[in-house]
């Protein structure tokens, strides 16, 4: 088997934790990417709490791992949302298109009316069918001024 021919699994919250200090090292890679909103503690947390399912792209017989997917569930009032949050691995170029469907099938086997990925502009050639709604913009604010004297003063 190779990476051309590697498999998609999801991965139950016992699963993923029993192969967190596997996959841990390809997410780490994409943390860069969260602007600061997370890090890789907090992807740990959300995955042992059955928060964030992931998936695995890997070679079964050989038990080679190629990517980490990261997905999250947004209830919005009329859909269901699979949200592809995080991805981190190599070789998106040998799997990704293959994948996809099966990305989208495991998303309508778990009730999902919709998938969102979050990632850089280059992943679209990848995710077939998929349209661009928008994009996101992020400004980084200083921490606010510390209270004066007067304005922390509540003796009234």
């Amino acid at each position: 088997m190779s990476i051309e021919e590697s498999k998609l699994s999801t991965l139950s919250v016992e699963q993923a934790t029993q192969a967190w200090p596997v996959l841990k090292g390809y997410l780490e890679k994409a943390i860069k990417r969260t602007e600061g909103r997370t890090t890789i503690e907090d992807i740990e947390m959300l995955v042992k709490r059955g928060s964030m399912m992931l998936m695995v792209v890997w070679e079964p017989e050989e038990n080679i791992v190629h990517a980490a997917i990261g997905c999250e569930a947004y209830a919005y009032p009329r859909q269901m949302v699979m949200g592809l949050s995080i991805c981190g691995g190599a070789g998106v170029e040998s799997w990704g298109k293959r994948l996809w469907p099966a990305v989208l099938q495991i998303a309508r086997e778990r009730g999902f009316t919709q998938v969102e990925v979050s990632g850089r502009p280059g992943w679209k050639k990848y995710l077939a069918g998929i349209r661009e709604v928008g994009r996101t913009y992020v400004i980084d604010l200083p921490p606010p001024e510390p209270p004066t004297e007067e304005e922390g003063s509540s003796d009234g």
